[in-house]
């Protein structure tokens, strides 16, 4: 992504803080609630006609794990034939 603001401009701190407020986000726990090792990795769920085919809808999802990204695709009611992708590969198919 290119430089929005120049070093010296006086206006650098507020973009620079406007863009990291527009891209952070508050994840709350219960107290108690523990979440494995806190590892999570990103996973995109793509909906496809056949497996291999045309993507009709992307979803993103944050999974601890392969099986358990590929459980949650397994889950969704709007999931008959899924991709799971990490890192652009597809590490598991749903159908």
């Amino acid at each position: 992504m290119p430089c929005l603001w120049r070093r010296g401009s006086r206006f650098a701190g507020r973009k620079q803080r406007r863009l990291l407020n527009s891209r952070t986000a508050l994840v709350v726990i219960a107290p108690g609630e523990a979440i494995g090792d806190g590892t999570v990795r990103h996973y995109r769920i793509n909906k496809v006609t056949a497996p291999g085919g045309r993507t009709l809808k992307k979803r993103d999802v944050l999974a601890q794990s392969d099986a358990e990204a590929v459980q949650t695709a397994a889950e969704s009611d709007e999931c008959p034939v899924c991709e799971v992708l990490r890192d652009g590969r597809t590490i598991g198919i749903v159908a």
